[in-house]
C-alpha cells in the first residue's frame, strides 16, 4: 500500500499526509503546514503575544462568566458522581502536595486566613437559631466530644461536618444537631462548603 505524502511548507519535510491537519479551504483538503511547525508557531506567538492574549482571554472571560457559570453549574449537577470522583481521586493521588501547598500558604498569608476563620465563626454565630433547647445545645456538645474521641481512639483525625453548610452557595444550613454529623478531616476537605445530596 502506497503511503501518501506531502511537503511541509514551512520546514520542507516530505511527510505522511497524518502529519497535516485537516483544512477544506485548501486544494488537497489539508493544511500546507505539518502539525509540529503549526504547534511551533503557536508556542511562538503565544511568547511574544503574552500581554495581548491575557487581554483578549480576560475580556472573554468577563463577557461570558455568567454563561460559563451556568454551563458548568449544569454540567456538574448532570454529572455529580463523575466530578465528585475525579475530584477524590485527584486528591488522594495529590495528598502530601496538597497538605504542603496548604501549610505553605497559611504560614504565607496569616491575615487572610485568620480573617476566614472569624467569618465563619460569625456566620456560625448567625446560624445557631435561638430555640435551641439545653437538651439541643448538650447534644451538639456530646457530638464534638464523640468526634475528638474518635480521633484519638482512631489516630485518625475527624471533623464535626455541616451536612447542609453554613456558608453554602445554593442553600444554607443551620448550627443544629439534625444538620451535624462525624467525618474524617479528608473527607471534610473534599467536600469543602458543598451540600453532597
Amino acid at each position: 500500500m502506497i503511503e501518501l505524502t506531502k511537503e511541509c511548507s514551512t520546514c520542507k519535510e516530505e511527510k505522511p499526509t497524518d502529519k497535516f491537519r485537516r483544512n477544506k479551504s485548501k486544494r488537497w483538503g489539508l493544511d500546507s503546514q505539518c502539525k509540529l511547525c503549526v504547534s511551533k508557531a503557536g508556542k511562538l506567538y503565544s511568547k511574544d503575544n503574552k500581554d495581548k492574549l491575557r487581554k483578549k482571554n480576560l475580556d472573554n472571560y468577563l463577557k461570558n462568566k455568567e454563561h460559563r457559570k451556568q454551563k458548568a453549574r449544569e454540567y456538574y449537577y448532570e454529572n455529580q458522581d463523575s466530578v465528585l470522583e475525579k475530584v477524590h481521586s485527584y486528591y488522594d493521588r495529590n495528598k502530601q502536595s496538597i497538605a504542603s501547598y496548604k501549610k505553605t500558604y497559611r504560614s504565607e498569608n496569616r491575615g487572610k486566613v485568620n480573617a476566614l476563620s472569624r467569618k465563619r465563626e460569625i456566620s456560625k454565630l448567625k446560624r445557631v437559631p435561638s430555640w435551641l433547647s439545653k437538651k439541643e445545645l448538650a447534644l451538639i456538645s456530646g457530638l464534638y466530644t464523640k468526634c475528638k474521641k474518635m480521633s484519638e481512639d482512631t489516630k485518625i483525625l475527624h471533623h464535626v461536618d455541616h451536612i447542609i453548610p453554613l456558608q453554602g452557595k445554593l442553600v444554607s444550613g443551620l448550627h443544629v444537631y439534625s444538620n451535624l454529623q462525624i467525618i474524617t478531616a479528608s473527607e471534610n476537605s473534599k467536600k469543602s462548603n458543598k451540600f453532597m445530596i
